[in-house]
Parts: structure tokens; C-alpha cells; sequence
């Protein structure tokens, strides 16, 4: 669990760009009507508001909040949020990661990297009005369910989560990007998905990622394959229940833009000798 903070934190928290539209009103009453329902307010982007109940030092509304909306995953996409809890700085405080799933609201809280790092996670059930494409309400208690051995640290635990998640003017974007070759678990060939498309810009330049599921020998896999400016082409793969494998490609695979990538390039799994080769090709484009 440790390597959340990696590739599936950068595919997890990239935001969609903001849309909608509106129309004029009219005298007659029928004309009336039908502008007033399209006229409605444009949605605004994904947003989320969250309260931790506990222990001093991670109680209160948690700060810096980002929420994805429609992550792929085994059991069913989710909703991912995260930000520091109430007084922690962003940078070294501690962080809270949010995993809402159909009828589950885990809860991670986390500090620290490498031998200094320090986790407690927790697992409810509250919540109403779940949608990953659109949002959840969440009045939820909470039982910690820290995998044993864990550091905890001087982390200190909650009781109660409470809050809400509005996915507002979300898109998931589209891709039909392939994945054919082998890895240490077997053959894979197969188009992601679900998938989620995520574009942002950085000093840089343009950086896309492209999360999504396909089967892998007689297993599932989630793969993050992320095109970026001038270096190689990254791509993590989680497996299930567990495992992790990185792979990477020839700097400029792709060229990604504000508006998607096509790619179309070998990735060398990285960290063993004759390394298993994946062949990524298609096209994705941002939501």
C-alpha cells in the first residue's frame, strides 16, 4: 500500500476541465419552461467537502481537497479524494486518501515516505446516493482496520467521517489504447477498460494518463499508462489481489496534448533480467 503516492496518485487526482451551457428565457409560458430547463446553471468541476471526527491532530474539515470522479477498479469504479487533515501542512502534514466504493468509505491516513513511513487506514459503510460518475453523501462511522504490522506512528485515530463528493461537469474521456505481450503473470491482449482518461498541464508541457483494467494471463490488471514531455512512457501496473510490475518506453512514445495522445511503442518492464515487453497502441482522448 505503500506506493499509493505514485503513478495511481497522478492517475487517481487529475482533474476534467470545467463546460456547460445556457440558453435565453421567452414571454409565452411553454417557451418559458423549456428555458428555464436549459438554462440551468453549467455544472461547475468535481468538488468535495469532508469532516473527520477523532483524536487532535486529525479531526476537523480536511484542507486541500481534490476529488476524482470514475476510477476504474476490481470490484466496480470509485470515487477517490484527497487532502491533508485540518491543520497539517500540505507538504508534511498528514494526508488523507478517501476510497468510496458501492456500499464501503475507506479512509487512509498517511505521513512519511520510505522507513519513515507511517499509515492508518479505516472502514465504514455510511453513505448514500453513491455514483461514481456523479458523487456520494457520506455520514459514516468508522473501525480502523490497519493492516497489522503497520507503522502507525504518532497518527491519531478517527471515529466518524462525514461530508459529500459532486462530481459536477466530470467526463471520463475515451481511448481504445491495446496492450499485447507478456508480463510475469501471463499473456496479455486486450483494449483497456473501463477506462479514465486524465490530461493536465505542467511547466513542462502536456501530461496524459490512461488508467484502465484488462486481463492478464488468468488474472486482472489495472494499468496506468502515462505520456508525458520528453521522457519515457510510464506505465504501472497493479495486479490482482496484489502485485506491482513498472514498465517503460522510448522517450517520445506519444505526443500528448491538452486534447489526448496516440501511442504506439514497445515498454520494457524494469528491475529484471529479460525483461517481458508490452506493446501499447491507440488513441485517448481527455474528458
Amino acid at each position: 500500500m505503500k506506493k499509493f503516492g505514485g503513478y495511481a496518485l497522478l492517475g487517481a487526482l487529475v482533474l476534467a476541465a470545467c463546460g456547460g451551457g445556457s440558453s435565453s428565457s421567452s414571454s409565452t409560458n411553454s417557451s418559458s419552461s423549456a428555458s428555464s430547463a436549459s438554462s440551468a446553471a453549467p455544472k461547475g468541476p468535481p468538488t468535495a467537502s469532508i469532516t473527520l471526527t477523532g483524536d487532535s491532530g486529525v479531526a476537523g474539515v480536511v484542507g486541500g481537497i481534490a476529488l476524482s470522479c470514475d476510477n476504474p477498479g476490481f470490484d466496480g469504479n470509485s470515487l477517490t479524494i484527497g487532502g491533508t487533515a485540518a491543520g497539517s501542512d500540505p507538504a508534511t502534514g498528514i494526508a488523507v486518501t478517501m476510497f468510496l466504493s458501492a456500499g464501503k468509505v475507506f479512509v487512509r491516513l498517511s505521513t512519511g515516505s520510505g522507513t519513515d513511513f507511517k499509515v492508518r487506514e479505516f472502514t465504514g459503510t455510511g453513505m448514500t446516493n453513491f455514483d461514481p460518475a456523479t458523487g456520494a453523501q457520506i455520514d459514516s462511522p468508522v473501525n480502523e482496520t490497519t493492516p497489522a504490522g503497520s507503522n502507525k506512528g504518532d497518527i491519531g485515530a478517527i471515529t466518524a467521517v462525514k461530508g459529500s463528493a459532486d462530481c459536477g461537469n466530470f467526463n471520463p474521456g475515451t481511448a481504445t489504447v491495446k496492450l499485447t505481450g507478456t508480463t510475469p503473470e501471463g499473456q496479455v491482449n486486450g483494449t483497456l477498460d473501463p477506462v479514465l482518461v486524465t490530461c493536465s498541464t505542467q511547466p513542462q508541457g502536456a501530461f496524459v494518463v490512461i488508467r484502465g483494467i484488462v486481463n492478464v494471463g488468468s488474472t486482472k490488471a489495472m494499468f496506468f499508462v502515462t505520456s508525458q514531455p520528453t521522457t519515457a512512457l510510464m506505465v504501472f501496473e497493479t495486479l490482482q489481489p496484489s502485485g506491482q510490475h513498472t514498465y517503460l518506453g522510448p522517450v517520445n512514445s506519444g505526443t500528448p496534448t491538452a486534447a489526448g495522445v496516440t501511442i504506439k511503442s514497445d515498454a520494457v518492464q524494469q528491475g529484471v533480467d529479460q525483461s517481458p515487453i508490452l506493446h501499447i497502441e491507440g488513441d485517448a482522448h481527455c474528458g
